[in-house]
């Protein structure tokens, strides 16, 4: 299992990416399973803050008016963001899931498609949650972390506001956004990076306003604290 972030950009969303042969991607699920984030051998009982950067570009491609769109952000920041242990329930079964919760703030913004178009410097998601989810190939667990991020209330992750151009509007990006972890199950770090790629798009439903939308890219993730960390599923 690795951690499944978003946008949303968590890292909460954030956050965030590696490819698999097109065989064994066909094969590839993800599904709910118990989990926990332990700090030693010891269970977190309580949230803890976190944080995390742009350890890539992201880029955010899609559709507007029947025109390629391409975002890119330089930057990346966890705001309010904790990490926890959530109970959940799931088919009228309880079980407790690692999860996490804050924005993601994008700094460094700019519109690549269309010409012309500007944006904000920034941009600013609302509240996401995040949940590590279990991988299979075949049915068969694997060590893979894959992280879900899906907007705390709602569905828009974000508004997109075009300006200077035909495709000028706002557009809201809605969805969810799955990103892979690249600390398998187990292995304590102080730095969970994330990444968001082909793989991981595949697995998302994203969208800006009607159009499915992609993102790419990658970030780190740790704790405000500095100590180490890892995911269990036990």
């Amino acid at each position: 299992m690795r951690t499944r972030i978003i946008v949303a950009a968590l890292v909460v969303a954030a956050v965030s990416l590696g490819a698999m042969a097109s065989s064994a991607f066909a094969a590839t699920t993800i599904q709910t399973a118990p989990n926990h984030w332990e700090k030693g051998e010891t269970v977190i009982s309580k949230a803890e803050a976190a944080k995390c950067a742009a350890s890539e570009t992201f880029t955010l491609k899609s559709k507007v008016l029947g025109a390629e769109l391409e975002v890119q952000a330089t930057g990346l920041e966890c705001l309010e963001t904790t990490i926890f242990n959530a109970e959940v329930e799931v088919e009228g079964k309880k079980i407790t899931m690692a999860s996490a919760s804050g924005k993601l703030k994008f700094t460094g913004v700019s519109v690549l498609k269309p010409a012309g178009c500007k944006i904000a410097s920034t941009l600013t998601t609302e509240t996401i949650n995040g949940t590590v989810d279990e991988h299979l190939i075949d049915g068969v667990p694997t060590i893979k972390e894959y992280k879900t991020t899906k907007p705390a209330s709602g569905t828009k992750f974000v508004s997109i506001k075009l300006e200077g151009c035909a495709a000028a509007g706002t557009y809201s990006l809605t969805g969810t956004v799955v990103g892979l972890g690249t600390t398998d199950t187990g292995t304590s770090a102080k730095n969970h990076p994330v990444v968001f790629n082909t793989e991981t798009n595949a697995t998302s439903e994203l969208k800006l306003g009607k159009e499915s939308a992609s993102i790419f890219g990658a970030a780190s993730f740790e704790l405000s604290s500095g100590e180490e960390f890892r995911l269990t599923n036990k």
